[in-house]
C-alpha cells in the first residue's frame, strides 16, 4: 500500500503543477503568464482559428481559380454549339456544291454526247 499512496501523491503533484501559473513565450500570441491548462485551451482555440482562416483562404482561391478558368474558356475556348452550327453550315454548302458539280457534269456529258 505504500507504493499506492506514493503514486497518488505523484498524481496530485501533477494536477497541482497544471494549476500553477507559469511563464510562456509571448510569440505564441497567448497570455505570457498562465496555467498549463489555460495555455493548452488557448492553443487549441488559436489553432482552430488558423485552420478556419486557412480553409476560408482556400475556398477563396478555389473560387478565384474557377472564375479565371471560366474567363479563359470564354476568351479562348471552343463553344460546342457554335462549332456545331458552323459544321452544319459547311455540310449544307458541301451538299449544294456537290449538286452543282453533278449538274454541270450531266450538262457536259449531254454536250459531249450531242457532239459525237
Amino acid at each position: 500500500t505504500n507504493n499506492e499512496a506514493g503514486y497518488s501523491d505523484i498524481l496530485d503533484g501533477f494536477v497541482a503543477d497544471f494549476e500553477t501559473e507559469r511563464a510562456f513565450d509571448t510569440d505564441s500570441m497567448l497570455d505570457a503568464i498562465t496555467t498549463v491548462g489555460e495555455y493548452a485551451t488557448g492553443s487549441v482555440g488559436w489553432l482552430e482559428q488558423l485552420i478556419s482562416e486557412s480553409a476560408a483562404a482556400g475556398d477563396n482561391k478555389q473560387a478565384q481559380l474557377t472564375r479565371v478558368a471560366e474567363a479563359l474558356s470564354n476568351t479562348t475556348g471552343v463553344s460546342l454549339d457554335e462549332e456545331m452550327s458552323l459544321m452544319l453550315d459547311l455540310e449544307q454548302s458541301y451538299k449544294a456544291s456537290s449538286k452543282l458539280v453533278a449538274t454541270v457534269d450531266e450538262m457536259i456529258q449531254a454536250l459531249l454526247a450531242a457532239v459525237k
